[in-house]
């Protein structure tokens, strides 16, 4: 019997301080778990009608602007981004984030996994290195795993 079937993953991760737009891990995922029935949601995808997601070029152009002190601006295409996310995080059965490292501050990426732990979802951590001491002390140690591989076969465990 497949538990996993017609649930739906967020994939949080950080995209401000990436070079390729976070994307690549999240393919993996879905190429792994779609099969099983899982749907996954991934943040830096249209995911709604008129949805506009977080793409380099759009985080370029609000760096510079926030360089500018256009803080009017950097809300304007941030503030809908954020409330597509969060959504898309209660849509979310479980939660899985690409590693944080404590040196690289991920501020989106941390509201979502506050939020997905409030709403009391499974969350599973993904990455070698240092994750911030709260994420230690907030998740369960056995829901950490070093490569995206160990994660997937835990899931379909």
């Amino acid at each position: 019997m497949n538990l996993l079937r017609n649930t739906i993953v967020y994939t949080a991760g950080p995209l401000e301080a990436t070079k390729d737009n976070g994307g690549e891990w999240r393919d993996k995922l879905k190429e792994a778990l779609e099969p099983i029935g899982v749907k996954v949601l991934d943040p830096t995808k249209p995911m709604f009608v008129g949805d506009s997601p977080e793409t380099e070029e759009r985080r370029q152009k609000c760096l510079e602007k926030r360089g500018e002190g256009d803080y009017e601006y950097v809300r304007s295409i941030f503030k809908p981004i954020i409330q597509k996310d969060l959504r898309l995080v209660d849509l979310a059965s479980f939660f899985i984030v690409n590693f944080i490292d404590y040196k690289i501050p991920t501020w989106g990426t941390m509201h979502e996994l506050v939020v997905a732990n409030q709403q009391k979802k499974p969350i599973i951590v993904v990455g070698k290195g240092n994750p911030p001491l709260w994420m230690i002390g907030l998740l369960p140690a056995e829901t950490f795993f070093q490569t995206l591989e160990a994660a997937i076969s835990y899931i379909k465990k």
